[in-house]
C-alpha cells in the first residue's frame, strides 16, 4: 500500500464521520459511541477488548486542520520514503508508528491518569515515524520549496516535528512513540544497508582473487599454482 492509499483511507474515514455527525439522531451520544469503537481509549483496560483501536485510531481525524496537516506531511515524506524503501516500508512504518504511539499514549495515561485525556485519534504518531525515518536515512535528500529552492530534508523535518509536539501531554507522548519507531526503523535499515554493502564488497573481493588465480594458471599453467592456491581456487569456484 502506498502513501496515497493511506491518505485516501484517512480522508474516507473523516468524511464518513462527518456524515454520521449529520445523520445520527442523538449526535453527541451516538457519535461518541461510534468514536469509542475506532479511537484508542486512554485506559488499557478499555482498549484490551478492542485491540484494533491500537491501529485504527491512526485513521481517525476529527478536525479538518489536523487532517490537512497530517496528510500533507504523510504525502510529502511518505512519497520520498516509498521511492527509497518501497511501498511496503511506508505501510509497515505507518502501522508501526501508530502502534508505538498507542503504547506511548497508554503509558502516559497509566502514569498520569485518564480523566482528562478521553481517546486518542489522529495520524500524527504514524506520520512522525515516517518523517523521522525518511530524514534519518536520507538527510541530504533535497526537496523544492516555493521561494526557497531546494532544501535538504534535515532542515525541513524539524518544522514537521515541532508541529507534532503540540497539544495535551498524552498526545505528545504518542508522538514521541511514533518518533521512536521511526528512529528504530532507520537504524535497522541503515544496518541492513551496511551489511549488504559489506556482502557485495566481499563478493567482489572473491571474484577479483579468483580472476587473479585463473590468469596465473592460464599464463604459466595450472602447475604453477601452489597447493594452497589450488585449494583456494577450488573453494572460490565452488562458492560461486
Amino acid at each position: 500500500m502506498n502513501c496515497r492509499r493511506l491518505i485516501y483511507i484517512n480522508i474516507a474515514v473523516y468524511v464518513a464521520l462527518k456524515l454520521l455527525w449529520l445523520l445520527l439522531p442523538d449526535v453527541p451520544a451516538d457519535f461518541e459511541a461510534v468514536l469509542q469503537w475506532i479511537a484508542l481509549p486512554a485506559s488499557a483496560a478499555d482498549a484490551l477488548p478492542r485491540p484494533w483501536t491500537l491501529l485504527s485510531y491512526s485513521f481517525v481525524q476529527v478536525d479538518f486542520i489536523h487532517l490537512l496537516v497530517n496528510m500533507l506531511w504523510l504525502g510529502w515524506f511518505g512519497t520520498i520514503l516509498s521511492g527509497l524503501r518501497g511501498n511496503r516500508a511506508v505501510t509497515a512504518l505507518y502501522l508501526g508508528g501508530a502502534a508505538a504511539g498507542a503504547c506511548g499514549f497508554l503509558l502516559q495515561s497509566a502514569i498520569c491518569g485518564t480523566d482528562s485525556y478521553g481517546v486518542l485519534a489522529g495520524a500524527s504518531a504514524a506520520t512522525a515515524a515516517i518523517t523521522v525515518a525518511t530524514t534519518a536515512i536520507a538527510p541530504r535528500y533535497r526537496v523544492r520549496l516555493l521561494f526557497l529552492g531546494e532544501i535538504p530534508l534535515i532542515f525541513v523535518a524539524p518544522i514537521a516535528l515541532i508541529s507534532f509536539f503540540s497539544g495535551a501531554t498524552a498526545t505528545v507522548a504518542a508522538h514521541i512513540g511514533g518518533i521512536a519507531a521511526g528512529a528504530a526503523a532507520a537504524v535497522i535499515w541503515r544496518r541492513r544497508a551496511r551489511a549488504n554493502t559489506e556482502k557485495v564488497r566481499q563478493h567482489l573481493k572473491r571474484l577479483s582473487r579468483k580472476q587473479a588465480l585463473l590468469d596465473k594458471a592460464r599464463s604459466s599453467g595450472y602447475g604453477s599454482l601452489s597447493e594452497t592456491e589450488r585449494l583456494e581456487l577450488f573453494n572460490l569456484t565452488d562458492n560461486n
